[in-house]
C-alpha cells in the first residue's frame, strides 16, 4: 500500500471509502455549473488550483448567500458548503472530505480516525471553520457537549454567517432546556424558504441575507484595515 493511503489502514477495504468519497464530492458536482470559475477543486486542474484568497472567497460567499432569496437557493447553499470545504486548498479539502465520510460511520474506530484529521486540520488552519463545525458534529454524537459547543462557537466566531455552526449552538442548547440561550442564535439561524406567495417567510430569509451579508462587509473592511 502506497504512503498516502497510510489513513486507510483501518478500513476493511480500501475501494469503499474510495468510492464512498467519490459519492460526497459527486455531491458537490451540480447541473449547469461554469465549473470553470466555480469550487470544489475537481471542476479545476488541481495543479492550478489554490485556496482563494481571503477577499476572493468573501466575494463568492456573499455571491451565493445573495442567491438564497431566489429558486437557486438550494443550489447555493450546496455551493457554499463546497466552498467551505476547499477554503484551505485541494489537499485539506481532500482530509475534510475523508473525515466526514469516518464520523459517518457506526464504526467507533473510524469515528475516532475522524476525530485525529479534524483536530489536525483545525490545528493546522487557524481561521478555517468547517473542521471545527464538523468536529463539534462529532462530539455531540459522543455527548461531549461542553467542547462541542466551545468548538462551534468558534467556528462560527471564524464565519458568523456559517448556518451550520449556528443551528449546532442553538440546539445544543435547547437540548439543554436553556431556551435563552438558544433563542439568543435566532437571528443567526437560516430561516425556510417560503412558497411562492408566503410573504412571511420570504421576508424572514431576506432579512437573514441582509444580516448575514452585513458580516461579510464588515469582514471585508477588516481585512482592508489589516492590510499591508
Amino acid at each position: 500500500m502506497r504512503d498516502e493511503d497510510e489513513e486507510y489502514l483501518e478500513f476493511e477495504s480500501y475501494e469503499d471509502i474510495k468510492v464512498a468519497e467519490k459519492k460526497l464530492a459527486r455531491a458537490f458536482d451540480l447541473p449547469g455549473v461554469d465549473k470553470s470559475a466555480v469550487h470544489p477543486a475537481e471542476w479545476v486542474d488541481e495543479a492550478y488550483f489554490a485556496a482563494p484568497d481571503p477577499a476572493t472567497l468573501l466575494e463568492q460567499e456573499e455571491a451565493y448567500i445573495r442567491l438564497f432569496v431566489t429558486p437557486a437557493a438550494e443550489q447555493a447553499k450546496l455551493k457554499l458548503w463546497a466552498l467551505w470545504s476547499t477554503e484551505a486548498g485541494v489537499k485539506a479539502r481532500r482530509r475534510l472530505e475523508r473525515a466526514i465520510v469516518l464520523s459517518e460511520s457506526a464504526d467507533v474506530r473510524h469515528q475516532r480516525h475522524a476525530e485525529r484529521l479534524l483536530r489536525e486540520l483545525a490545528s493546522q488552519h487557524a481561521t478555517w471553520a468547517e473542521p471545527r463545525h464538523r468536529l463539534s458534529l462529532l462530539l455531540v454524537k459522543w455527548d461531549a457537549r461542553d467542547e462541542a459547543l466551545k468548538l462551534a462557537v468558534e467556528a462560527h466566531r471564524l464565519k458568523p454567517w456559517h448556518f451550520g455552526a449556528a443551528f449546532t449552538i442553538a440546539d445544543m442548547h435547547a437540548q439543554e432546556s436553556n431556551w435563552e440561550a438558544a433563542s439568543s442564535w435566532s437571528p443567526w439561524l437560516l430561516p425556510p424558504l417560503g412558497a411562492e406567495g408566503d410573504a412571511s417567510k420570504s421576508h424572514l430569509r431576506s432579512v437573514w441575507v441582509q444580516l448575514m451579508n452585513g458580516a461579510i462587509a464588515r469582514r471585508r473592511q477588516t481585512l482592508v484595515r489589516d492590510a499591508p
